[in-house]
């Protein structure tokens, strides 16, 4: 027979079912106050759950423990077939892992959803994950619009000098706001005359 700290986390596991976000936040955050003991069941959820909301709010809570046992579920939730699991465990995994993320996030370019691929670009932004400039300089070609300026922007402000050609290129890109975003990154990698 199962202990009650299991049978309560479990229950809290099924109020992540919810469409909403009141319901699913507050027991994730009650998860988080249960403490390490609730770690286990929450990657079991993550893992095993054939509900896409359950899944989902398991990523994003198991990003509230700094405990290296949830780092290895994040990284293949951040492959689940399903794109909010996808982003949940993407954000997760970096609020977790910090720097060390970005090598793992660099797949996501190659994502399916522009979402994820704009969400990515963010990521490694914030993380300064500088491997990924070739990565970001080939997102400025990429078929959805913002993904193309989220890349600009991020090539700017991460100062990839070498980033310059791309950069010179959307310069001329059917989208307004693409053009607009690569001449404010030029003129942050550039040196002013």
């Amino acid at each position: 027979m199962a202990n009650t700290d299991t049978i309560r986390i479990q229950a809290l596991i099924s109020k992540l079912n919810d469409h909403g976000e009141r319901r699913p936040k507050d027991a994730s955050a009650k998860l988080v106050r249960a403490g390490k003991k609730a770690i286990p069941e929450v990657i079991a959820a993550l893992k095993n759950s054939s509900n896409v909301r359950i899944r989902r709010w398991a990523a994003y809570t198991l990003g509230f423990f700094k405990d290296r046992r949830v780092i290895g579920p994040l990284k293949k939730g951040i492959h689940d077939p399903n794109m909010s699991v996808r982003l949940l465990a993407m954000e997760a995994l970096e609020q977790v892992s910090g720097a060390k993320a970005g090598k793992h996030l660099l797949p996501l370019l190659k994502d399916s959803s522009g979402g994820v691929r704009a969400r990515t670009v963010d990521a490694l932004t914030r993380l300064q994950h500088r491997p990924a400039i070739g990565s970001l300089m080939k997102a400025t070609r990429d078929r959805k619009w913002y993904v193309r300026q989220t890349a600009a922007r991020a090539l700017g402000v991460m100062k990839a000098r070498r980033a310059a050609g791309c950069l010179k290129r959307l310069q001329k890109d059917s989208r307004k706001i693409v053009r607009e975003t690569a001449v404010q990154s030029l003129e942050r990698i550039l040196p002013q005359k």
